[in-house]
């Protein structure tokens, strides 16, 4: 690999972090804000980064698994990361749950029905629900049910991944923190009280 990749991702990492720490100051986390993003200069996490942030600029080439595996490592070594906070929890094997329900059973796959009850949603096989409340289920190969639950984030850390969102779009000069909240809301999965207090600050 060339030098100059690794210059040029230094580059663009510490501008990242300049306009993050900017952002986190004016939040009062100052010290939140040196510290950002400080796993990338892990081993484990900085050449697939390097290899990955050259490469994305070849049409059509797809994440290695190198970088899958440090992209992971990255979101669950930094709190201010929205997916830091979601534990998947699986809840019972569908076809069962849902016969079970049907024979009015009380006991069997309580949790599961519960969470069917929260939702509002109906008892389909294979359907598949989305959203970006603190409850999203889950289909995987049609046949186990997961709830992923969002934990309620501390508040230094909805600090920081909102000064994160703010100083990536002054980074890229192209979007303000509303236009980019407003794009991609829906595929942001928070606790309510955190979205609440996240939307609260945007909306300011």
């Amino acid at each position: 690999m060339k030098i100059s990749m690794h210059l040029i991702y230094l580059k663009h990492t510490l501008r990242h972090k300049w306009f993050v720490f900017r952002a986190s100051r004016k939040l009062g986390i100052t010290w939140l804000g040196i510290l950002h993003d400080i796993s990338k200069f892990s081993f484990d996490e900085w050449k697939p980064y390097v290899e990955r942030h050259y490469n994305k600029f070849i049409k059509g080439q797809p994440a290695s698994e190198e970088f899958k595996k440090a992209f992971l490592l990255h979101l669950k070594r930094n709190a201010h990361h929205w997916q830091y906070w979601l534990q998947a929890v699986q809840i019972g094997h569908f076809p069962y749950c849902v016969d079970e329900y049907k024979r009015g059973s009380d006991w069997s796959c309580n949790s599961f029905i519960e969470v069917y009850e929260a939702l509002k949603l109906p008892l389909v096989e294979g359907e598949v629900t989305s959203g970006y409340t603190k409850k999203l289920v889950e289909y995987l190969e049609g046949t186990c049910v997961f709830y992923i639950y969002a934990g309620k984030m501390p508040e230094k850390y909805a600090k920081e991944m909102l000064a994160d969102w703010i100083g990536a779009g002054e980074a890229l000069r192209n979007l303000s923190i509303q236009e980019w909240y407003e794009k991609n809301k829906n595929n942001i999965i928070l606790h309510e009280e955190t979205r609440k207090w996240i939307e609260e600050q945007i909306l300011k």
